[in-house]
């Protein structure tokens, strides 16, 4: 190999090396967003067993207004799952796109750079797609978030109570303050 194919080599594999690590990146947001939609779906399925059970004490519209914010989180957390294994993909294609020129560099065989290349156009079209598949996903979750907000703005027991979401107090022991006369 001549001095302006090792350096045209270099930039290649340079170029390959930046693109797996920023569809590692991608991949990292994509699995906080789907810990955060099953942290999300945990705690509704156990409020949803509790009104199941009878233990909680809400009305039976909260009831639906739980199944449904279950089922809407089961929808997005397959969304944002079907995304994680495309960026995968993205991710298998564009470290075999660096093998190859790897490879190139050890074997002079031609064919092993337009094949690369191939493997990167390909690897970058997946990234897109699974990124604007974690967009939509977003998208539709911000929807669906404020009309939630609205309704449970919205919404009202016959008591007039808005409904909480929140962990029942522990009782806190208070310690008796001493005083202590100094000098």
């Amino acid at each position: 190999m001549t001095v302006e194919q090792t350096s045209q080599l270099i930039q290649l594999i340079l170029n390959s090396t930046l693109m797996v690590a920023v569809c590692g990146l991608v991949l990292m947001g994509l699995l906080v967003r789907q810990g955060t939609l099953q942290q999300q779906l945990h705690w509704i399925n156990r409020e949803y067993r509790e009104q199941l059970m009878g233990t909680a004490i809400l009305q039976g519209d909260r009831f639906q207004q739980l199944k449904s914010q279950q089922q809407e989180l089961r929808r997005h957390y397959r969304q944002i799952h079907a995304s994680i294994l495309i960026a995968y993909s993205a991710l298998l294609l564009l470290l075999i796109s660096s093998l190859m020129l790897a490879l190139r560099s050890l074997w002079n065989q031609d064919w092993l750079i337009p094949a690369s290349m191939v493997m990167f156009a390909v690897g970058n079209g997946v990234m897109v797609l699974s990124v604007g598949m974690a967009l939509v996903e977003i998208r539709s979750a911000s929807n669906s978030l404020l009309g939630e907000l609205r309704d449970w703005v919205q919404w009202r027991d016959p008591e007039g109570i808005r409904p909480r979401l929140t962990l029942p107090r522990r009782r806190s022991r208070r310690v008796s303050e001493k005083r202590v006369n100094v000098g």
